[in-house]
C-alpha cells in the first residue's frame, strides 16, 4: 500500500571533537583495544551503550558508516577497569559499524590502534497509513484524508517535508494529508533525522502516496491531426503521442469515431510493449515521453475514409486491484480525399508591372492554387520565382494566405538584405513552397511544387486592340417601356419585329429597353460605339438612345445609319458598374422594323503573350 525508500544525506562534517585523521605515530604502540559491547548484529535503539577493555589510558568510541563517524572526545576506564561511553545512533542508516580506539590522552589526535569493528543495526524513521485502504492507488473520491503516523525516532526529534508543512515532529505524532483538491497526483512525504553529535550525519525515509480519480492520459501533438488519402505522399498517415499513467498499471486501446459518435475504426488494444513505452521517459525533452501511434485508416480498414471530421480516441483502464476506473481523451482527426495539387494556372499570360492600377491592365501575377479546406489548416504557403532556365529569382516569398491561398507576384525580386529590385522582361514560372506539420506536430517539412505554366513579364504598357461583344435583340431585351399603335413579335434566330396594328392611327412606335454586358478588360475613357443591324422602312424610323447609370436618358447623334444599319458612340463611363451597358431603341415608322442583333465595340489592351 506504501512505497517506501531510504535516502542518506551525504556529509563529511563532523563535530569538531571528531574530525580529521588520527596521526600515526601519536601515542605509544599498545595492543589493540577490545570491544566488549554491543554485541554483534545488535539492534541499537536510539542510543548505544559501548564498553571496552584496553592497554592504553584513555580510548574514543566510534560509530561509523560509509560516510560519517560520530563520537565523543577519549574516556578514561573506571573503577573495574572497563571503559564505558554513550553515543547517539540517530541518523546513521540502519547498517554501521561500532568501534574503539586506544588514546595516549584526553584528546582524539592521541588516538591511534583501532579495535575489530563490530556491525550493528539501527532504527529507522516511520510513516505507516492509519486506516485501511482498499487499493494502494487512492480514490480521493472515496478517501478525503489520509493520516500518517510517525514512528521509529527513537526518543529524537524528525524534520517532516514534502506533500504537508515542514515542521518539527516526534514518535506517535498524526501528519493528515487532505485529498480532497487532488485528481492525480504523487504525493511525497520525507522524514529527516539528524544525529546531535555530527550535523552531517542525518538519514532521509518517505514514503509516497498515488492519488487518481481516473488513470493519467495525455495526448501529445497538434490540436488537429490529418489523413490525407489521395496519394500524393503527403499526410499518408497521422501521428498522435500518448503518455500513460507512469505510476498505475493500466490497459489502454484507441479508436476512430465519427462526428455522430460512432467508432468506424478499432477499438485498437496496445499491446504490453506499447503500453510499456506509453508509461516510460525516453529522453529529456517531452517529444521522448510516451509512444507514437500510427493512424492510417487505410491499412487498418483496407480501405479508406470517407472526408470529413472525426475523433482519434484513447481509451486506459487501471489494473489495480480495487481501483478500476477508465479516462477516455480525444483530438480533431481530419481525413480528406481531396484531388492533390498538380498544376498552377496563372490567371492572365502576361503581366505589366509599371501599368496604372486604374488602366484595368494585370500589374500582379496571380495564381489561386486549389487547396483542400483540411489541408489548408495545416500548411503554411511560400512560393518562388523562377526564371526560364529553372533557376530560383531572388528569396521565397511567405505573405500567402491559409485560408484563401493566393500567390501574387508584382515583379519584385527580393533578396535578404538588399533593396528591391524589378525583374526584367521575360518568361517565368511560380513554384509553390508547402512547409507541412508532419509527426506529432513539431516536425515541419518543406514540399516544393507544383510549377505553374510559364508566363511572360513586360515593361512598359501593352498596344491597344480592338474588341467587340454581340447579342441577339431578344436576348438583350429586358422590357418594352412604350407601345403605341404597335405590336412586338418575336423573329427568327433571335430578332424582334415590330408592326403597325391600324394604317388609318398614325405610326406606330415602339421603345424597346436592352443590356449587354461589357467585359471588364476595356480600357477606361474610351469610346465604344453601339452599331444595331436589322431591317426598316426608312432610315430615320429608328433611333439609339442611352441609359447612364443614375438613370437619366440620353439620345445618340448617330454616326452612320441607314435602312438596315446604325450605329450611335458611347462614353465608357456610362458603362454601369456591374459592366452592362443598357440604351433604348426607339422605332417610329408605318412599315415594319426588325431588329437583328447589336455589336458593341470597345478597346482593350493586347495581352497575348
Amino acid at each position: 500500500m506504501v512505497r517506501r525508500g531510504v535516502v542518506g544525506v551525504l556529509a563529511a562534517v563532523l563535530v569538531a571533537s571528531g574530525a580529521g585523521q588520527v596521526p600515526a605515530g601519536a601515542a605509544e604502540d599498545w595492543a589493540p583495544p577490545v570491544l566488549t559491547s554491543p554485541a554483534p548484529d545488535a539492534l541499537l535503539v536510539g542510543t548505544a551503550e559501548l564498553t571496552a577493555t584496553s592497554e592504553s589510558p584513555y580510548v574514543v568510541f566510534e560509530l561509523v558508516n560509509s560516510q560519517n563517524v560520530v563520537r565523543r572526545t577519549p574516556v578514561a576506564a573506571g573503577e573495574d577497569g572497563v571503559f564505558r561511553d554513550t553515543l547517539p545512533t540517530v541518523g546513521l542508516y540502519a547498517r554501521f559499524t561500532a568501534q574503539v580506539r586506544a588514546c595516549s590522552a584526553a584528546s582524539v589526535e592521541s588516538c591511534t590502534t583501532a579495535s575489530e569493528p563490530i556491525p550493528v543495526r539501527g532504527l529507522l524513521p516511520d510513516l505507516d497509513i492509519t486506516q485501511r485502504l482498499a487499493s494502494w492507488v487512492i480514490d480521493p473520491t472515496v478517501v478525503p484524508k489520509v493520516s500518517l503516523r510517525v514512528s521509529g525516532l527513537a526518543g529524537s526529534p524528525a524534520t517532516v517535508d514534502g506533500g504537508v508543512i515542514r515542521r518539527t515532529v516526534h514518535d506517535g505524532d498524526l501528519l493528515d494529508i487532505d485529498l480532497t483538491r487532488v485528481s492525480s497526483a504523487r504525493i511525497d512525504v520525507w522524514l529527516q533525522q539528524c544525529n546531535p553529535l555530527n550535523e552531517g550525519a542525518c538519514v532521509k525515509t518517505g514514503t509516497y502516496l498515488i492519488v487518481r480519480r481516473a488513470p493519467a492520459l495525455e495526448l501529445w501533438g497538434p490540436s488537429t491531426m490529418l489523413v490525407s488519402q489521395n496519394g500524393d505522399g503527403l499526410w499518408e498517415t497521422a501521428t498522435s503521442q500518448v503518455e500513460l499513467d507512469g505510476d498505475v498499471p493500466v490497459t489502454a486501446r484507441w479508436r476512430i469515431i465519427s462526428a455522430r459518435g460512432v467508432t468506424v475504426a478499432g477499438p485498437y488494444e496496445f499491446s504490453a510493449d506499447e503500453i510499456r513505452q506509453g508509461r516510460t521517459r525516453h529522453g529529456p525533452s517531452w517529444h521522448d515521453v510516451g509512444i507514437h501511434v500510427v493512424i492510417d485508416p487505410r491499412a487498418r480498414l483496407g480501405r479508406p475514409l470517407a472526408a470529413g471530421e472525426y475523433r482519434f480516441e484513447v481509451e486506459t483502464t487501471a489494473a489495480v486491484e480495487g481501483f478500476t476506473k477508465s479516462v477516455r481523451k480525444s483530438e480533431t482527426l481530419y481525413v480528406s480525399n481531396a484531388a492533390p495539387i498538380t498544376r498552377l494556372t496563372p490567371k492572365t499570360p502576361v503581366f505589366y508591372p509599371q501599368a496604372v492600377a486604374a488602366t484595368n491592365v494585370p500589374r500582379v501575377l496571380e495564381l489561386s492554387p486549389r487547396v483542400d479546406y483540411y489541408e489548408a489548416r495545416l500548411t503554411s504557403f511560400r512560393y518562388r520565382v523562377l526564371t526560364s532556365d529553372g533557376k530560383p529569382l531572388g528569396d521565397p516569398v511567405s505573405d500567402v494566405g491559409w485560408d484563401q491561398p493566393v500567390i501574387a507576384w508584382d515583379g519584385a525580386i527580393r533578396r535578404s538584405g538588399r533593396p528591391t529590385t524589378t525583374a526584367p522582361a521575360g518568361t517565368y514560372r511560380i513554384e509553390l513552397i508547402r512547409t507541412i506539420m508532419t509527426g506529432v506536430g513539431v516536425e515541419m517539412k518543406d514540399v516544393y511544387g507544383p510549377v505553374s505554366a510559364p508566363f511572360t513579364l513586360r515593361r512598359g504598357y501593352p498596344d491597344s486592340a480592338e474588341a467587340s461583344v454581340a447579342a441577339s435583340a431578344r436576348s438583350s431585351w429586358q422590357r418594352t417601356a412604350v407601345k403605341r399603335n404597335a405590336r412586338v413579335q418575336r423573329g427568327k434566330q433571335g430578332a424582334m419585329r415590330f408592326v403597325r396594328t391600324a394604317t388609318g392611327q398614325g405610326a406606330g412606335r415602339v421603345t424597346s429597353v436592352h443590356s449587354v454586358r461589357i467585359p471588364r478588360d476595356r480600357i477606361k475613357d474610351r469610346r465604344m460605339r453601339i452599331r444595331l443591324r436589322g431591317a426598316w422602312g426608312n432610315r430615320r424610323d429608328v433611333t439609339i438612345a442611352v441609359v447612364a447609370p443614375w438613370g437619366e436618358t440620353f439620345s445618340r447623334r448617330a454616326l452612320t445609319r441607314g435602312r438596315r444599319h446604325i450605329e450611335v458612340a458611347v462614353p465608357e463611363r456610362w458603362v454601369r458598374a456591374d459592366g452592362r451597358l443598357r440604351f433604348k431603341v426607339q422605332w417610329k415608322g408605318t412599315k415594319p422594323a426588325r431588329l437583328d442583333r447589336f455589336v458593341i465595340s470597345y478597346s482593350k489592351y493586347d495581352l497575348t503573350p
